[in-house]
């Protein structure tokens, strides 16, 4: 193996709980549970680093211990799970060395046909590839990624590497000839590849897993970095728009076999992105410190049964943007992204958690994590086996741990009341609807005074605008953060990433995209009065509510309505397809355009709505009011103005969405979503007597509700998707 190189990281990560296989959690059906190949997992979590001040992280140990424990619930076998990590019971020191060893090891152990999971959670970072003599860099852009272990040194122009640094190489050897020798692996990597970030408000609970390569430089080592730095960058080969990460780490090698298995990849971020780690599950107590990518992954993995790896990675993105995250930009890719996550279908496996009861008092090792809060239903089986039609009564979730749950007997969908002292032994219950937050979390500016006057601002609104929020500190987690300054009260995105036009025009920031990505802000109220803001927190918090009824809406299963977007970039002729999964970069003089296509067997009614970056609304289809929105079974279109397509404009810039909603036809009148328009005074349209979906809409719509639940007749009924992609001028 070479000593150079070894991590455009493999990163194991899994999420934990404190359930076992048959204890709780999703159970496999006496199908899957035969015959099943061997599975190996490596768990790599760094949070200390003793030779790098002030730059130790918490959630990697947490991610450690939540993976190893969602692992076991799949599956995997104790023994066969390999853990290194600092703050851990038990585990093993992630250093270098243990690091090479447990790979060494793996390699040994691992047979044609077995499943390998690998995670590297901690701080992540890139190196310049320093090229002797006639040599070529194997990097496009001219960089190494690294992931540092524990005991990471500094840069050392002698070997020019940082000392004890895994380098991409490393993991590129390691992850080939696991495929050679016939196993399937999956790698997530949980940390920052590089990447800088100006933000004006950090929340003290978000560090970035990134560490700059110059803080890895010893003083007396400076001049000679600073010209690797210089001489990569000259080198280096620039794209622009989405692209896929690069793959050195990847186990596509030359050294690869023909007949070597598949591999997926995920990364948390881009190879210029950072990626956060924060207290989560956000809005929910207990919260632990964890990497956002790690409990995102295993949060939908846990709770949507058979996946494929590019449903996942969609999902992931779609949860991203219900919390108005516009960074990072994760990354999937493999062989093997139409494969079913652990080789395991829908049909397979069922989302359930065993009953306990002791004194009276109903338990269920499920808890947050699982999507199971308070307010969630579930229906009794009598045993795990047994059809959902044969429940013997319901149970609601009265309070919830990260993986733990209280829960009450109650009478649900016209059921008597549950007799706590007649549920069996064997019984367990099956999540049947959960409760939706419609809610928004904004963070008060620091000053007391301007705080006061928002909230009062709020409270005299007359149509419940209060009740869509939680108003929270400057420092916690926020969907929003209300920051004051210069005498403007400035609407700032979860990050803390504040862009002015005086930043824009020094050229300091490299963040802001350009005039429409200058962050949005109105006059103090206590100088304006309370219209302005009333009004645009209003605009906020219904585009907020519509990305949840979104998500909640997204079972990730099979699409029976399917939206797509092409991209032709300025000069060139032919539009290209945007793959699933991907956020893609536009810019003035590009054009796009969209296809909707129903692969289902009866007719659907479909809206389309633009999400642009200012929380603004537009129909996109249909366009204009009474125009025909039924597609076929079977049937296809295309959404632009022309056979050009639609040109890409600079009015707003930043993440900008567009959001599909599809629900079956049902007689003659036409099911139609424009009316979520804004700013503009909403009307509500026909949708059908019935509707789960408008049921929720209204309440999340516009009229103010807090948390209601979605039963399974919305995600059964709609088809949602949302299509992301970012504007950006340079």
């Amino acid at each position: 193996m070479t000593t150079r190189k070894l991590s455009k990281l493999v990163l194991i990560s899994i999420l934990s709980t404190s359930i076992g296989l048959l204890a709780g959690g999703i159970v496999p059906s006496d199908a899957s549970a035969a015959e099943r190949s061997s599975r190996h997992a490596l768990i790599v979590g760094v949070s200390e680093y003793p030779a790098l001040e002030n730059r130790d992280l918490r959630g990697p140990s947490n991610d450690a211990l939540l993976v190893s424990n969602i692992l076991t619930n799949w599956g995997f076998e104790r023994d066969d799970i390999r853990i290194l990590a600092d703050g851990v019971d038990g585990a093993e020191l992630p250093t270098r060395d243990a690091i090479i060893e447990a790979m060494d090891e793996l390699l040994g152990d691992v047979r044609e046909g077995d499943f390998v999971y690998l995670h590297f959670s901690g701080h992540g970072s890139r190196q310049p590839v320093v090229l002797r003599g006639d040599a070529a860099s194997e990097e496009d852009d001219n960089f190494d990624e690294i992931f540092l272990p524990r005991d990471i040194g500094h840069w050392d122009d002698g070997i020019d590497s940082v000392e004890n640094a895994i380098v991409d190489d490393e993991i590129n050897y390691f992850v080939t000839n696991l495929r050679n020798n016939g196993a399937f692996v999956w790698i997530v990597f949980d940390s920052c590849h590089s990447g800088d970030m100006t933000r004006s408000i950090v929340p003290e609970d978000e560090l970035d897993r990134e560490i700059d390569f110059m803080e890895l430089v010893r003083p007396d080592q400076r001049e000679s970095a600073l010209e690797a730095l210089a001489e990569a960058e000259e080198n280096r080969v620039r794209s622009r728009g989405a692209r896929e990460a690069e793959n050195s780490f990847s186990g596509d090698s030359a050294a690869l076999d023909d007949d070597a298995a598949g591999y997926v990849a995920f990364f948390a971020a881009q190879t210029t992105e950072t990626t956060p780690e924060l207290r989560l599950p956000q809005g929910q107590r207990p919260r632990q410190p964890h990497g956002m990518f790690t409990f995102t992954i295993m949060n939908i993995v846990q709770t949507n049964p058979g996946l494929t790896y590019r449903q996942l990675g969609e999902q992931v993105m779609l949860s991203y943007e219900s919390m108005h995250r516009t960074r990072p930009t994760p990354l999937f890719v493999g062989t093997s992204l139409d494969a079913s996550v652990f080789g395991v279908t829908e049909g397979e496996r069922v989302e359930q958690y065993r009953v306990e009861i002791s004194g009276g008092e109903i338990t269920l090792p499920a808890g947050s994590l699982h999507n199971v809060t308070a307010g969630t239903i579930l229906a009794v089986v009598p045993q795990p086996g047994a059809d959902i039609a044969d429940a013997i009564g319901y149970l609601e979730v009265t309070g919830a741990q990260l993986s733990e749950s209280r829960a009450v007997a109650v009478g649900f969908d016209g059921s008597d009341l549950l007799d706590v002292e007649s549920i069996p032994d064997s019984a367990f219950a099956r999540p049947v609807q959960r409760p939706i937050s419609l809610t928004m979390a904004i963070a008060l500016p620091d000053d007391d005074a301007v705080a006061e006057s928002i909230t009062e601002a709020v409270a005299s609104d007359e149509d419940g605008l209060e009740n869509m929020i939680e108003w929270v500190g400057a420092q916690e987690p926020a969907d929003l953060r209300l920051v004051a300054m210069d005498g403007d009260l400035w609407f700032v995105p979860p990050s803390g990433q504040l862009c002015t036009r005086e930043l824009l025009r020094s050229g300091t920031d490299s963040t802001c995209a350009g005039e429409g990505d200058i962050t949005p802000s109105i006059e103090l109220p206590t100088r304006s009065g309370a219209g302005e803001l009333v009004n645009n927190l209003r605009a906020v918090a219904r585009a907020t509510n519509l990305m949840n009824v979104a998500r909640s809406t997204s079972s990730g299963g099979i699409a029976e309505v399917v939206l797509a977007m092409d991209v032709r970039r300025s000069g060139e002729t032919e539009f290209e397809e945007v793959p699933a999964g991907v956020r893609p970069e536009v810019r003035p003089g590009d054009f796009v355009r969209f296809r909707l296509e129903n692969r289902s067997m009866r007719a659907q009614d479909v809206t389309v709505l633009f999400v642009d970056g200012r929380w603004g609304i537009t129909p996109f289809f249909p366009n204009r009011s009474g125009d025909r929105n039924r597609i076929e079974a079977g049937g296809s279109l295309y959404i632009a103005n022309n056979a050009a397509g639609w040109p890409v404009e600079a009015n707003t810039t930043g993440l900008e969405r567009m959001l599909m909603i599809a629900v079956p036809a049902r007689g003659g009148m036409l099911a139609d979503f424009s009316y979520l328009a804004q700013p503009r005074l909403l009307a509500t349209r026909s949708l059908g007597e019935g509707s789960a979906l408008q049921s929720l809409l209204d309440q999340a719509g516009f009229s103010g509700g807090q948390t209601r639940g979605l039963g399974q007749q919305a995600r059964d009924d709609t088809t949602t998707q949302v299509l992301s992609w970012v504007t950006v001028t340079q």
